[in-house]
């Protein structure tokens, strides 16, 4: 079976059926709200539990885990939805203009550029690269995740079910009305051959880092066809612990270095590593540091 994770945590993906087919109304779709959640921390009795299924289900029982642990995750989010914990969640407008600051430092000119945020929630830096003037496309599962995103923006959206290329899958995809912001609502791991080489950027906040290391070859495969050769740029932010020797193997977040990201089997296969960020800014996690790389397609 094939197994995808959301919202950097290891969130299991899902899809979703549209029961509203055609056209989102502006009224339907809230408008712009200052206030967002970012979950990320799984508790570790879910992470066993969705590792063993992972390791059991058969292809046979794809729809019905899915959804399953879809399920699980809701009350997760409502969690978060109804006040409780943000788990490690980055909302200070500090952080996101360090991270824009990055981003144009290394993006090539100062052309607006197509960028894939995939596994993303509803991280606002997705909303924020937009009112930069790139368009962005952000890959998710859990519908009041992609839900909250939309809130962010002003203006409505449109959806339609889309079809994968294996056929027995489903993604709900969203469009914005400034033709500037899309979602993908599914399995991120699923091939979408519109999107093949369509990318200059993939903005990756702690997703590879969150993923089981059996998964991390297909994810990176992705974002490789996905992203436009000889030229295509990552910017991917992971987890750093002090003690990373003795807790690499431990995770999600996984602890990650420089030749974690580089291997033959990741994005070594397609990519060269241009730079180490080192701390990209504060967190408030204690024992670890949020560090940042750039990586560039591979000339051919």
């Amino acid at each position: 079976m094939r197994l995808a994770y959301s919202s950097v945590q290891l969130l299991p993906l899902f899809c979703f059926r549209s029961t509203t087919n055609g056209l989102v109304s502006s009224s339907s779709l809230p408008k712009h709200s200052s206030s967002y959640h970012h979950p990320y921390q799984r508790q570790r009795q879910q992470l066993q539990y969705f590792s063993t299924r992972a390791l059991t289900a058969s292809s046979t029982t794809t729809s019905t885990t899915s959804t399953s642990r879809a399920m699980g995750w809701a009350d997760t989010w409502d969690d978060i939805v109804q006040g409780g914990s943000e788990r490690w969640k980055v909302n200070d407008e500090t952080s996101h203009q360090a991270v824009l600051a990055i981003l144009k430092r290394y993006m090539k000119e100062d052309a607006p550029q197509n960028i894939l945020c995939p596994l993303c929630g509803d991280d606002p830096m997705v909303y924020l690269l937009w009112q930069q003037g790139h368009s962005v496309t952000a890959m998710d599962l859990v519908p009041v995740a992609l839900e909250r995103m939309r809130q962010q923006f002003e203006g409505s959206w449109t959806q339609e079910e889309i079809t994968t290329t294996s056929g027995d899958a489903k993604l709900v995809c969203f469009k914005h009305e400034s033709g500037r912001a899309t979602q993908y609502q599914g399995d991120a791991l699923q091939f979408l051959p519109s999107l093949q080489q369509t990318f200059d950027v993939v903005y990756d906040k702690d997703s590879f880092g969150a993923l089981p290391i059996n998964l991390r070859s297909e994810f990176c495969a992705r974002m490789a066809e996905y992203t436009k050769s000889t030229t295509g740029m990552i910017y991917i932010e992971v987890k750093l612990r002090d003690n990373h020797d003795q807790t690499k193997h431990a995770g999600p977040p996984f602890s990650l270095q420089k030749e974690d990201l580089m291997d033959p089997q990741c994005y070594g296969a397609a990519f060269e590593h241009v730079q180490a960020l080192g701390s990209v800014y504060p967190t408030t996690m204690g024992g670890m540091q949020q560090t940042g790389h750039i990586l560039k397609r591979k000339t051919q």
